[in-house]
């Protein structure tokens, strides 16, 4: 076929692309800027992304980063890389340098990133990696490509700057600043750094703690909502967490082995803290999950099954929240905020620290405190009357 240069990507359009005769051919694509196509007089096939570092100023010489080889990498991949890749290299990152370091002998920071996980995927929670890793792929590997041997200041410097981009989500950025420390702190242990920390050298910024709380109409309405929710599994779900103060990631992967509906406990093997925890369940959750069981199949594992994948638990409720909160008026509301409103009841109803310490699960008091916003309120009603007082809101 006589192909243009320059095309819309598709299967089809790539696998229809003639070897020349010699040499190798571009062709790049339409919809994706930079993202181009390499084929070989053999009839290999190579995506690329072509581009400046720091911008479009024609001064600068363009480069040409290596994706990976089709049909290994399909279209699809090589668009969604080719617009990660470009968007680093419009805020200053090379792609190429951790490869120049490489051949130079020298180790970059991403170099040790790779050492490093190796050992966290031994040593913490599947959970906990997966932060570590978003934090790495979101932000921190901004600075992967850097030779881990750079002059102090300059590592402080990009990382204050790394720090200071995320000025307004300040806990993330303190994340960034815990986890940008840990590597350098391993980066000593292992023999690759003999300076002071870079990250211990860049101010923390101020945190505050999250305080939304729902009051009682606004429960109402939430209650409401979920009542007119058309995925049951999802209705179901943040009742649940509702009623029981139970994070999300713990009651979507409840599993039916975990549930006693005779004496209407459900036991939490694996929690966030790495202890077991035993809840009590309220009145209002124990007769939702026997409606649940009578209407499950006898070899069914998880209460709350995804709609599509019956064999796996419901994803993350992503969706179903953002179209219960939009009909209940409550868009500033988060999942997590459903934990703090049960707790500060329970709190307010006059349930101690200690107690409520161990109804949400938490290793200290300090956690507890994080939770609760104590008002005036009785003090002589006990954290079983959490769930009557929400119901109550409701039927107000």
């Amino acid at each position: 076929m006589g192909e243009s240069a320059k095309f819309r990507f598709t299967k089809a359009r790539i696998e229809a692309l003639e070897p020349p005769q010699t040499g190798r051919r571009y062709y790049y694509c339409e919809r994706t800027p930079g993202l181009a196509v390499c084929v070989t007089a053999s009839g290999l096939r190579t995506f690329f992304v072509i581009g400046r570092v720091g911008g479009t100023d024609p001064g600068k010489v363009p480069i040409r980063h290596r994706l990976g080889r089709y049909p290994e990498l399909s279209v699809g991949a090589a668009r969604a890389q080719a617009e990660q890749v470009r968007a680093r290299m419009a805020a200053g990152h090379d792609p190429n340098a951790q490869k120049r370091a490489r051949r130079a002998g020298q180790q970059a920071l991403a170099d040790l990133w790779e050492v490093v996980l190796v050992d966290l995927r031994r040593t913490k929670s599947a959970r906990t990696v997966r932060e570590y890793e978003s934090q790495w792929g979101s932000h921190l590997s901004r600075l992967g490509s850097k030779p881990l041997d750079r002059p102090l200041r300059e590592w402080v410097t990009d990382i204050n700057r790394l720090h200071k981009r995320l000025s307004s989500t300040p806990i993330l950025a303190n994340r960034i600043l815990a986890l940008a420390s840990m590597l350098f702190s391993q980066a000593t242990k292992r023999g690759r750094w003999d300076h002071l920390n870079p990250a211990r050298l860049v101010d923390k910024f101020r945190e505050t703690s999250r305080e939304r709380v729902l009051q009682p109409a606004e429960i109402k309405r939430l209650l409401s909502s979920l009542d007119a929710e058309e995925c049951p599994t999802a209705r179901d779900l943040f009742r649940v967490l509702v009623f029981s103060a139970a994070r999300v990631s713990e009651a979507r992967t409840m599993r039916w082995r975990d549930v006693d509906l005779t004496d209407g406990v459900w036991t939490i093997p694996a929690t966030k803290n790495g202890r077991p925890h035993v809840v009590g369940l309220p009145a209002h959750i124990l007769e939702l999950l026997q409606k649940r069981r009578a209407q499950a199949a006898p070899r069914d594992e998880w209460v709350f099954p995804s709609p599509l994948h019956p064999e796996r638990p419901i994803a993350y409720p992503k969706t179903q929240w953002g179209r219960i909160r939009k009909r209940a008026g409550l868009p500033d509301v988060r999942i997590h905020d459903l934990r703090r409103t049960n707790a500060t009841i329970a709190a307010n109803r006059g349930v101690g620290g200690p107690v409520l310490g161990r109804v949400l699960n938490h290793k200290s008091v300090q956690s507890t405190a994080v939770y609760t916003r104590v008002g005036l309120a009785a003090q002589r009603q006990v954290l079983e009357d959490t769930a009557r007082e929400i119901l109550g809101g409701e039927t107000e």
